[in-house]
């Protein structure tokens, strides 16, 4: 791989890697955005829906989660005063956690893309199409992928409440 620096300084170590870490980043991406596509599509359709976020009786818990987020000492409240079972919470729970851990993974992702992207600024590298087409188009691939990760993530509706929701569970059941 030949990667160009800026003033043609020989190539350093961390450049080496750089080609892996793009595919691994990309195929992370890629995998994150079908992931969060799901999460969205599932949410919007009534019937795939987790229900905490449908049903009546949580209607008011969720939208003050959602337009008070990320403080939720009223919707903690809210939540208490349902007394709700533990089962009830387990379920809700478990309908949550895929949503959640996509949000998460996507927060680990935007921490490594920006830790490369750092890298690459740091030590003034420069992509050259007609030197390395391959590694130009992974850098550029990861960047549309991200974009797109950050755009679908705006217009999913139910992030805040899923994020807020899964806290208020999870903290008391799990200390």
């Amino acid at each position: 791989m030949n990667v160009v620096n800026v003033d043609n300084r020989p190539k350093p170590p961390s450049q080496q890697k750089l080609a892996e870490k793009l595919i691994i980043l990309n195929e992370r991406a890629q995998g994150l955005l079908t992931r969060l596509h799901y999460s969205k599509q599932s949410c919007e359709e009534g019937r795939t829906c987790p229900p905490c976020l449908t049903e009546k009786t949580y209607d008011n818990a969720v939208k003050t989660i959602s337009s008070k987020f990320p403080k939720l000492d009223r919707a903690k409240t809210l939540f208490q005063n349902m007394n709700l079972s533990n089962s009830t919470k387990n379920d809700m729970r478990q309908h949550l956690q895929v949503h959640y851990n996509t949000f998460v993974d996507i927060l680990e992702l935007k921490e490594y893309v920006m830790e490369l992207l750092t890298n690459i600024s740091v030590e003034a590298m420069s992509f050259d199409i007609h030197i390395n087409f391959s590694l130009t188009a992974n850098f550029l691939d990861l960047l549309c992928r991200y974009v797109k990760m950050v755009l679908l993530l705006g217009r999913h509706e139910h992030v805040k409440a899923i994020v807020g929701i899964y806290n208020i569970i999870y903290d008391p059941s799990c200390g």
